[in-house]
């Protein structure tokens, strides 16, 4: 999105959820509809896939989209390293559980509300009205 954009959205996602991954082609098209949005992406793994934590470790601490995009379509991956912090990961798990986000993906909007589950780009514009 456009990092200085006055509209704000922010995204929970697991780079191992299908779901997820669905939602981020999604958001790719948002963004060329709503060039006033900032977009913020959350890692957050879940349980259930377990080689999420390790690969948002990853791509956090090499701040790589292409990553992220990497890991959407299955492709290999590099392995985590003790340079790869495990602290932003957790931060977002713990800011997560303290606000009731327990799925992916989860939209935040700017006023506030929580959106569980895949939207697309047309229903993500609506909310952002």
């Amino acid at each position: 999105g456009n990092p200085k954009g006055k509209k704000k959205l922010y995204v929970f996602t697991d780079p191992e959820c299908p779901y997820c991954a669905k939602a981020h082609a999604e958001l790719k098209k948002l963004v060329a509809m709503e060039p006033d949005l900032a977009i913020y992406i959350k890692l957050f793994p879940l349980k259930m896939h377990p080689k999420a934590y390790d690969k948002s470790r990853v791509i956090l601490s090499r701040n790589s989209m292409e990553l992220l995009d990497q890991s959407f379509a299955g492709k290999p991956f590099p392995a985590a390293t003790d340079k790869d912090a495990k602290k932003p990961v957790d931060d977002t798990i713990s800011f997560a559980a303290a606000n009731g986000i327990n799925s992916t993906p989860t939209l935040v909007l700017q006023d506030g509300r929580i959106v569980v589950g895949y939207q697309d780009a047309a229903a993500m514009q609506q909310l952002l009205r």
